[in-house]
């Protein structure tokens, strides 16, 4: 598909398999136009089948067969006063069948009208088209009225010619259950002649589309069976189909933009269409999908070997609205390594001017200028859920994603990892950004922000966990804050822990050329740089003095924690994670366990009220003036440890601390933040032991190998633990 061309202009005939789409002829019983048109004839509605014909005058009612020719419970009732049209014109053959008899309005004015009122049709939408003109006269125009909305059709045409407004019209309508369907045929008051009915064609448009590379029936796209076998003829498919289709359901594999290899060609997702990856090509329900065991790939490697000659894009979503989202796919092989505009920006995905959502997706093994596996360009605010940037590549800035001025995104319980960029590896931000219960990890850049690199607009991150970032040559590796003459940068670091990051100066967070950083119940510790001398605070947290820039710090655990910043609530007591670098002892990967141990610090010792607003709607109940709900796993953002006192502010339950909640863990009795096999003797031990446990144990609660509830840890918790460790509880 060449770039960003949406639709298909000429029909495919997949509407036959609808049993609820008719043709239907009002026919004269002899003489001219006589006879209903054959099956084939598909006519402006490109719908062969069979031809229901009606000649009997209103008022009636009618049982009308679907395009197979097969009975059902659809009828048709007639009403208004009319006569028998018969005019001989250059239509010849089933064009004369359908556009050379009729009714005709007995009488003109604005007064008379002949009704068409269907009933038992099944819900969704439907394209009528109404077939109006008196062949032999260039002044006649009728009107056509459905559900409110009128069109006048009439004119001049030569034979064997249909064309719109002169031989019919069609209304896109949306029908209900039990809802009756009228049609109403009037004079058009302002032209010559009096209203006419040649005959009508009801389409029942799909709702949904299905690609499946190794289809080999109709493709039609309608089922599985005659599934499109490429994702572009999906996407142009939705065209003819008037903004009825919502869906598309691909099934595993690897597609490509187009068979001709051009670097402009595109994924390019259609305005108001939910496209979902991960089938295996006999799912009924979309609940019946599984992602991981059915990959599907979007890849822009459309020719030679390597990425040199790759797609600019491997997805564009241009003018994309809420309604339209991309899930469950993997994008990859885009290189927007152009000279002008938007071919230098987003090689994975490249979207503007939107508000859609991508979720359920990996974005990896992209590169670009700038925006390595994303951009989001000019407007709008798409919304990344569920989604994981990996390994993706910009020569300048935005490694992960790029969000420009004017733009913003949101992301929720993504990832980034491995990400590689000069500015910004993980994420570059100059809009607004809104990063929500987010890992970056491993992700490396030159000249600061390895995690993020704000310069100008917004960035809100709230319950976000920086480990293992790296900035070599330059300042901040989790946050570089980069003040804008023109656009005053602002970062809000909310709940967020930020640990083991290295930079050539401050590996953590830091603040410069008149940037303001507001960080606010986050913990900030273990982060490094190569500068000789550099207070362990330093390391962590640093602004430029004189320059308007600002660390606002309140109500956090930052690692050498002086007082000279300010604020109240801080203090830098080692935090107590459960076991941040894991079993592995390979800081920033998925065995990290940053969760606080019972007694940590950290442990309702925030400020309810510096929790971020709900701007991601984590919990989905379109409330995003709340107080954010939930911490980045998921748990319940404010939870009470009774046997903390609480050193925080606002009322109880008070927040701790940094991305994770603390919360006790059943059958936890090594407190690394799991029940298994590794807790079994420590729970033995808690049983037969209890100060022995507590002796071995400091950092843990006897409570958690209470596993019946009774108050006790006894040998009557050993049958519901082992149940636990089998079965989860």
């Amino acid at each position: 598909m060449r770039r960003f061309i949406l639709s298909l202009l000429a029909g495919t005939g997949a509407c036959a398999a609808f049993g609820q789409s008719f043709n239907i002829d009002i026919n004269s019983t002899s003489g001219i136009g006589s006879g209903a048109p054959a099956n084939a004839f598909a006519a402006a509605a490109n719908q062969p089948g069979f031809w229901n014909a009606i000649s009997t005058l209103p008022n009636g009612n009618f049982t009308l067969k679907n395009l197979a020719g097969t009975n059902t419970s659809v009828q048709v009732a007639t009403t208004g006063e009319v006569i028998v049209m018969q005019h001989d014109g250059t239509d010849t053959g089933d064009f004369a069948k359908l556009m050379e008899d009729g009714w005709e309005l007995a009488a003109s004015g604005s007064g008379p009208a002949m009704t068409f009122t269907f009933t038992g049709l099944a819900a969704g939408p439907y394209r009528i088209w109404t077939y109006g003109d008196d062949p032999t006269s260039s002044n006649q125009s009728t009107r056509v009225t459905v559900s409110g909305t009128f069109y006048n059709v009439g004119g001049s045409r030569n034979g064997n010619l249909l064309f719109s407004p002169v031989s019919h019209c069609a209304h896109v309508v949306q029908v209900n259950a039990n809802q009756s369907l009228t049609v109403t045929v009037g004079n058009n008051t302002s032209a010559s002649g009096r209203g006419i009915i040649n005959g009508m064609q009801v389409e029942k448009l799909p709702t949904r589309l299905y690609v499946k590379p190794d289809a080999a029936g109709a493709a039609t796209g309608l089922d599985w069976a005659n599934a499109f076998t490429r994702l572009e003829d999906a996407f142009s498919a939705t065209g003819q189909y008037a903004g009825a289709v919502t869906e598309i359901w691909v099934t595993e594999g690897t597609y490509v933009p187009d068979v001709d290899p051009y670097r402009t060609d595109t994924f390019s997702v259609p305005n108001g269409v939910q496209v979902y990856g991960g089938f295996a090509g006999t799912e009924a329900n979309l609940s019946q999908r599984d992602i991981a065991a059915n990959p599907t790939f979007l890849s822009g490697n459309i020719d030679a070997p390597g990425n040199a000659d790759n797609c600019y894009h491997v997805v564009t979503m241009w003018g994309c609205d809420e309604t339209t989202a991309l899930d469950g796919f993997t994008i990859t092989g885009g290189n927007a390594n152009g000279t002008l505009g938007w071919d230098m920006l987003g090689g994975g995905l490249y979207v503007r001017e939107s508000t859609a959502e991508i979720r359920n997706c990996t974005i990896s093994g992209n590169a670009a200028w700038n925006g390595g596996g994303a951009a989001v360009d000019i407007s709008g605010t798409p919304h990344f859920k569920n989604c994981y940037f990996f390994n993706n590549l910009a020569d300048s800035t935005g490694g992960g994603v790029r969000i420009n001025d004017g733009a913003g995104a949101k992301f929720s319980n993504c990832r980034f990892r491995y990400n590689n960029a000069d500015f910004g590896a993980g994420l570059r931000n100059e809009g607004s950004a809104f990063v929500y219960n987010t890992l970056f990890q491993r992700n490396a850049s030159t000249f600061g922000g390895g995690g993020i690199y704000a310069y100008g607009g917004s960035v809100t991150a709230q319950n976000c966990v920086f480990t293992a970032n790296t900035s070599n040559g330059d300042r901040g590796a989790a946050i570089m804050a980069f003040g804008n003459a023109s656009n005053t940068t602002f970062v809000f670091a909310h709940n967020c822990t930020i640990w083991n990051n290295y930079a050539a100066e401050c590996g953590g967070v830091r603040s410069t050329s008149g940037a303001l950083v507001y960080l606010r119940n986050s913990v900030v510790w273990g982060n490094t740089d190569n500068t000789a001398g550099t207070a362990d605070e330093a390391e962590q947290i640093m602004k430029t003095n004189g320059d308007g820039s600002l660390m606002s710090v309140f109500n956090c655990d930052i690692e050498g924690w002086t007082g000279i910043l300010g604020g109240t609530g801080n203090f830098g007591l080692d935090p107590q994670f459960a076991d941040a670098d894991g079993a592995n002892n390979f800081p920033g990967d998925s065995d990290d366990n940053l969760k606080l141990k019972l007694t940590s610090p950290c442990i309702d010792a925030g400020a309810n009220g510096s929790v971020a607003a709900d701007h991601c709607d984590l919990d989905g109940d379109l409330n995003s003036g709340e107080a954010t709900p939930f911490d980045i796993a998921l748990m319940p953002r404010r939870l009470d440890a009774p046997s903390v006192p609480d050193t925080g502010s606002g009322g109880a339950p008070v927040v701790d601390i940094g991305a994770y909640e603390y919360a006790q863990v059943l059958g936890d009795m090594n407190c690394d933040g799991a029940a298994n096999v590794l807790d079994i003797n420590a729970f033995v031990l808690a049983i037969i032991d209890p100060a022995g446990y507590a002796a071995m144990f400091p950092d843990c609660t006897i409570d958690n190998g209470d596993i019946d509830g009774d108050g006790d840890v006894t040998v009557l918790d050993i049958n519901p633990f082992t149940d636990l460790l089998l079965n989860g509880g």
